[in-house]
């Protein structure tokens, strides 16, 4: 997902039970993700409507914040994946500058 040397595994969806939690949403400079599961490590990635990937990361603590501010206003699709478990969470982002 992230290297493109990588080969690709299997990955499964979690369940709405483990869901982590995105705010605000819409957001304006910043994104705050929490709910990790504990001694799991993630990726997340930033994608627009069309596919291209904007702006990608590790998450490494339990209330970790994504700046926003270079990121253009509108839709855009935020991938966070749990690379212990190999599932992953799709959201909806909505990046609005007031």
């Amino acid at each position: 997902m992230y290297n493109e040397r990588s080969s690709y595994s299997p990955l499964n969806v979690i369940s709405a039970n483990n869901s982590l939690i995105i705010s605000p949403n819409p957001c304006d400079k910043k994104l705050t993700i929490s709910n990790f599961i504990e001694g799991s490590t993630y990726l997340y990635e930033i994608s627009s409507m069309e596919g291209s990937r904007i702006k990608h990361g590790k998450l490494d603590d339990n209330n970790f914040t994504i700046n926003t501010n270079n990121i253009s206003e509108g839709m855009h699709i935020l991938k966070i994946l749990n690379q212990k478990s190999h599932t992953y969470q799709c959201f909806k982002l909505v990046i609005t500058h007031q």
